[in-house]
């Protein structure tokens, strides 16, 4: 078993380590995970256009429309999904994902960005966990926010 395919299940979204940066949301602190839904440098353009998209509308079905227990076989099993080593050769760039949604807990998610010519048509999409809380705008702007204290 590698390195990568270890830190993949310690991340997994199971484990107790992501699952306890939820505490963490409640306290009003974002959990941010960059990447993309295809990750393969060597396969941009019209090559990957396919496996892409089979990828992309796994994971569309996995995280929006999946329930938490699903989302979560799922994932940990994620190269088992059409084109997944195609979109994603090595795990490294799923690791912000599988921390997200052991973070988000329960929580569906939503896909927020969605494109099929990106880069040539490669199909992309981001997804995010939980409501977006607009801060009032007095907080906001008080002094203890300027200095990065919280209320």
């Amino acid at each position: 078993m590698s390195v990568l395919s270890r830190a993949l299940h310690w991340f997994s979204p199971h484990s107790a380590w992501p699952q306890a940066l939820a505490t963490l949301r409640q306290d009003g602190v974002l959990i941010l995970g960059s990447g993309l839904s295809y990750h393969n440098l060597r396969n941009f353009g019209a090559g990957g256009a396919q496996a892409s998209q089979q990828f992309d509308d796994w994971l569309q079905q996995t995280l929006v429309q999946s329930d938490a227990t699903q989302r979560s076989d799922k994932l940990i099993d994620w190269t088992a999904a059409p084109a997944a080593r195609l979109a994603h050769p090595r795990e490294d760039h799923l690791l912000p994902l599988m921390v997200a949604v052991g973070a988000a807990r329960d929580e569906a998610a939503t896909c927020f960005y969605h494109e099929e010519a990106f880069v040539g048509g490669i199909t992309v999409s981001s997804f995010r966990f939980g409501n977006v809380v607009a801060e009032d705008r007095e907080r906001s702007n008080s002094p203890e926010m300027a200095e990065g204290r919280t209320l």
